[in-house]
């Protein structure tokens, strides 16, 4: 599969997660308590990680 249809597809999932804020998932990830807070933080980490460790492993 080429990068960008890549790429679009994992934007065309992102958007329809966000949808609708409402309800499901991104409902506890957009809530203003902690538990969102702790979700907004912790989803770079938990998207980078592997992708910079996968990166690694290739690499060495």
């Amino acid at each position: 599969m080429a990068v960008h249809t890549s790429i679009l597809f994992l934007l065309l999932g992102l958007g329809v997660l966000l949808a609708d804020a409402e309800t499901g998932w991104t409902q506890e990830v957009m809530s203003p308590y902690l538990g969102g807070i702790l979700a907004r933080n912790l989803l770079p980490l938990v998207i980078g990680i592997p992708i910079v460790t996968s990166g690694l492993f290739l690499s060495a």
